[in-house]
């Protein structure tokens, strides 16, 4: 679109921008990784993020008390999707170069992945998304600092 180019070329040049595509209608979901000290993973599932307070997982939405609804599995989305997300945890968790832990936050639209970020050091409280994730697979909350400690 001319508007957006037009937009681009003027802030780019003093300041740099970062343009990115809006993608509405979508599942948000986050999936960790857990990495033992022989390079072997234990595999997370992603945990679907659906905002109460707000349109997206913003501070209100993740910190306020009914602030999000967070589902293990990632309902939303189909079986084979939810494995590929999170093998391509894993894989991004390598490409950047992490250890132990780390966390990635994704957009699905259809059968569309969309890759956000990586959160290198994500929260550990007990009611944290990797916390809830690895209780998933049956490691719960004392079991995962056991993991970090034995492991780091």
């Amino acid at each position: 679109d001319t508007q957006v180019a037009t937009f681009a070329d003027r802030f780019a040049q003093d300041e740099g921008v970062l343009i990115q595509e809006l993608i509405e209608n979508h599942v948000e979901v986050s999936c960790g990784c857990l990495e033992k000290k022989d390079g072997k993973f234990l595999e997370l599932p992603p945990i679907e993020i659906i905002p109460q307070v707000g349109t997206f997982f913003d501070y209100k939405s993740k910190y306020e008390k009914g602030g999000s609804i967070e589902r293990i599995p990632a309902i939303e989305i189909s079986e084979k999707l939810r494995e590929k997300i999170s093998k391509l945890s894993i894989d991004i968790h390598k490409l950047i170069g992490c250890r132990l832990y780390s966390r990635s936050d994704f957009l699905i639209k259809g059968d569309e992945i969309y890759y956000l970020e990586t959160n290198t050091l994500p929260g550990m409280t007990a009611t944290s998304l990797i916390p809830q994730e690895a209780d998933a697979i049956g490691v719960d909350y004392t079991q995962l600092i056991s993991f970090y400690i034995d492991n780091s």
